[in-house]
């Protein structure tokens, strides 16, 4: 629109962006007086102030606004990470998470359980226990719809002393009934551990140790963790035994 005679529209050659784009008035022109006359009349001065507020909106943000609230976002997810790592609401979430299922999104926010392999290698036969735990407070959790996976198999390890090549055919079972019970994605953290008990303990070191060597390379063909593989001493033996009783009869806590 032409302006008033009388009057001359000067525009600033530069004003900040930010109190611009605050204020509305981007673009906003300094209007003068040259001579005689009234002011502007009120209704061009309406319009002119919708058009600048219209440009304003439209402009994009400037980058010292838009670098203030990424530093505003990062902040809050950041205060939201802390609270539910510590506040009274973790634990419902975490309950929350682990009823979703094993799928990619619940393992990442919250592992649900954990696994156990056991092998007992007894003077009468060799046992293989599985155990699920749960991952908040460790207590047993049932493994297909059982306390345990319990398999087993005869005669005992020290029946291999003099033909070791007998020794695949009494673990491998009991090995791959445990690799059918732990999903694959927890195997490589899932602890497999072998005692030998009176049965090797009775045997001389020189036939020992070969079986021993034996057992852990038929581990190897296992994505199991292999934790130890070792004859278990006659107290640790006792030791494991009055636990387990004192368990059963509900003495321990």
């Amino acid at each position: 629109k032409a302006v008033e005679p009388g009057y001359a529209r000067i525009r600033p050659r530069w004003s900040p962006p930010c109190s611009a784009a605050m204020s509305g008035r981007r673009g906003a022109g300094l209007y003068l007086r040259s001579g005689g006359g009234e002011t502007p009349p009120q209704e061009e001065q309406e319009e002119r102030d919708e058009r600048d507020e219209r440009r304003a909106a439209a402009a994009p943000w400037p980058r010292a606004c838009r670098a203030s609230w990424t530093v505003t976002a990062l902040c809050c997810a950041a205060s939201a990470t802390v609270c539910l790592q510590f506040s009274p609401w973790a634990p419902p979430i975490r309950s929350l998470a682990s009823l979703l299922g094993d799928g990619e999104g619940a393992s990442a926010l919250y592992e649900s359980s954990g696994y156990s392999v056991v092998v007992d290698a007894g003077s009468t036969g060799s046992r293989v226990h599985v155990f699920r735990f749960d991952g908040r407070t460790g207590g047993l959790l049932s493994l297909g719809g059982e306390p345990e996976l319990f398999r087993s198999t005869k005669p005992g390890l020290s029946a291999c002393a003099t033909n070791r090549s007998r020794l695949r055919s009494l673990l491998a079972p009991l090995l791959d009934a445990a690799a059918h019970a732990v999903p694959e994605s927890h195997q490589p953290s899932t602890p497999v551990t072998v005692r030998a008990t009176a049965g090797l303990r009775l045997l001389p070191s020189e036939q020992t140790e070969p079986l021993l060597e034996d057992v852990r390379d038929l581990l190897g063909e296992y994505r199991f963790r292999v934790a130890s593989v070792e004859v278990m001493s006659g107290s640790d033996e006792g030791a494991f035994q009055w636990l387990a009783g004192n368990t059963l009869l509900g003495a321990t806590s």
